[in-house]
């Protein structure tokens, strides 16, 4: 069983595509690309946090549609534009309802304004749209800064548990006489190719802001030796 995060499909609201530039010729595309791509990495056995407007409706038939052609235990944070009653949404295919949920590790909530109520607290939220991906405590899910795909939940660990760091000559080591990039070393969707990203070897303060060739930065990584680092290009 995997654990995915998501919010503000908006499925049916037009207005959505033009208002947050979504790249789609309309509600039937969006909602066709958002449900496959859905689909594509959520199982049925997996459990899915909906962190509010999933729909921009208020026919609990047309409602219920979509949810049913979601995949997994599908549970709701509601949204400022989930408009009908809990049970509805019960009714619809959720399996519980919520106006927030505290998980354990984190804090799930539609709108991240509640999150400076807890600033110790890490947060899970959605309603800013394209507006971030990541600020402090809270890190968005909505499908508009995750390519119209759920997050999973090894992912916000690393969004949250590793520093952005600029790709260096430690992130890259040969196999076959091959350079291959460092398999602890992502790009982060929204940076430009090997610009920036996340280490999931390296914790925070594992590396220094200097002048120095950027592997003699990190404290920690010994995935790449010096002398290999010494080869790279």
């Amino acid at each position: 069983m995997n654990t995915f995060f998501t919010a503000d499909q908006h499925f049916f609201h037009k207005n959505i595509i033009d208002l947050c530039q979504r790249p789609f010729s309309g509600p039937d595309k969006m909602n066709k690309t958002i449900i496959d791509n859905y689909n594509s990495v959520v199982g049925k056995d997996d459990v899915v946090y909906f962190l509010g407007d999933v729909c921009w409706a208020e026919d609990q038939q047309k409602i219920k549609k979509v949810i049913e052609r979601l995949n997994g235990r599908k549970i709701l944070i509601l949204g400022n534009h989930d408009l009908l009653k809990p049970f509805a949404y019960i009714y619809c295919g959720f399996e519980s309802v919520h106006t927030s949920l505290d998980i354990g590790e984190y804090v799930l909530a539609h709108d991240p304004a509640v999150a400076t109520m807890d600033t110790k607290r890490q947060w899970i939220t959605g309603h800013v749209h394209q507006l971030y991906k990541k600020v402090n405590n809270v890190i968005n899910v909505g499908v508009d800064v995750w390519d119209f795909y759920p997050v999973s939940l090894e992912t916000i660990k690393a969004e949250f548990g590793n520093k952005e760091i600029p790709a260096g000559l430690y992130c890259y080591t040969y196999v076959d006489n091959k350079q291959v990039t460092c398999p602890y070393w992502s790009l982060q969707h929204d940076k430009p190719y090997m610009e920036n990203g996340y280490c999931s070897f390296l914790n925070k303060g594992d590396w220094e802001d200097s002048n120095s060739l950027l592997w003699d930065r990190c404290k920690e990584c010994s995935i790449n030796t010096e002398e290999e680092n010494e080869n790279t290009i």
